[in-house]
């Protein structure tokens, strides 16, 4: 054992044996980087394009949103009619376009599809439909789908001048929800 050469040999198979293990463990953590790289860069081009989608698809869905707001705001009553037209355009929208919806913004819009759905089976053709009766209640959850679709394509991560909005915008949906928790 006292032999130069045995000595020799077991600090260079030492020395080879660590130059292995280093070896391996930075190609290992090497190898970790690059895999998490990979799947960075893959969710960064899938968020592209699923928001280049819904800037394509939730503008159609916005607009009837905002058109049959504004004339449940502008009149007492409307017809059942109109709200089955509304109805029929957001359903078929819905139904093309909710695979690029967040989570949030299926259950906003399952909450709105109720609410239609209760409004025309409690009601016949031809009838009126007041604000008292639904009206009001249906325009809350038209709201709430309409910040949850703004909120799928960032308009509240956009950090503006005062940087109020954003807060607002997001303090004016907790409050929506709050008065359809509590009706």
């Amino acid at each position: 054992m006292n032999d130069p050469r045995v000595i020799a040999a077991i600090i260079t198979l030492i020395g080879v044996i660590i130059s292995i293990a280093i070896s391996f463990f930075i190609n290992y953590r090497s190898h970790k980087l690059d895999e998490k790289e990979l799947y960075k860069s893959i969710e960064r081009d899938y968020a592209l394009e699923l928001l280049k989608k819904r800037l394509e698809y939730y503008p159609k869905l916005n607009f009837e949103l905002s058109s049959f707001h504004k004339e449940i705001h502008l009149k007492n009553e409307l017809s059942r009619d109109l709200i089955l037209s509304f109805f029929d355009k957001t359903n078929n929208l819905n139904s093309t376009y909710s695979i690029f919806f967040s989570t949030e913004t299926v259950a906003e819009y399952y909450k709105l599809w109720t609410c239609l759905i209760k409004l025309l089976s409690n009601t016949q053709e031809g009838e009126l439909i007041s604000k008292q009766s639904g009206l009001n209640d249906l325009k809350k959850y038209m709201q709430c789908v309409e910040i949850a679709l703004k909120k799928d394509i960032g308009v509240f991560i956009v950090d503006f001048q005062d940087g109020e909005r954003s807060k607002k915008l997001e303090q004016s949906y907790k409050g929506i929800q709050k008065q359809l928790k509590d009706t």
